[in-house]
């Protein structure tokens, strides 16, 4: 349980930071734009549910063990988080539901994905050399 709460924190900041970008650099791209009054919670609550349902992807993702399967999963996982958001999208009415919006939202999925992906990458590698450098450290006194 505390593994998945590790994961769950790791995930929720790394998505809601992503999603933070995409929406500034949309709202910039539109001028005159006024923000919505609860665009903040809106924006937690999509990073949340997205994290989630990333989170329990991650345990279902380290039990595959071959590229193709993985590729497959990432590919799954990509199209449930675009409905999820294309869903919150029309709910919060951040987006229109036709060709241009849903375009749009998947693009901005993967630009999020992109973002959280470059971010947990340097995370894991971090945490790694750091574990190198204690197991080598403990091999020393050994």
């Amino acid at each position: 349980m505390m593994n998945f709460i590790k994961v769950f924190i790791n995930f929720f900041s790394t998505i809601t930071l992503g999603i933070v970008f995409v929406c500034a650099a949309n709202m910039s791209l539109s001028p005159g734009y006024d923000v919505p009054d609860n665009v903040l919670w809106q924006v937690l609550l999509s990073g949340f549910i997205t994290s989630i349902m990333t989170s329990f992807g991650v345990f279902i993702f380290t039990a595959i063990n071959t590229k193709i399967k993985l590729a497959v999963a990432v590919m799954i996982h990509y199209a449930l988080m675009s409905v999820i958001m294309i869903s919150l999208g029309i709910w919060f009415d951040w987006m229109n539901f036709d060709i241009k919006g849903i375009v749009m939202m998947l693009i901005s999925v993967a630009v999020v994905y992109l973002i959280a992906f470059l971010l947990n990458y340097y995370i894991i590698k971090k945490e790694a050399e750091g574990i190198n450098i204690a197991l080598e450290e403990h091999n020393k006194r050994n």
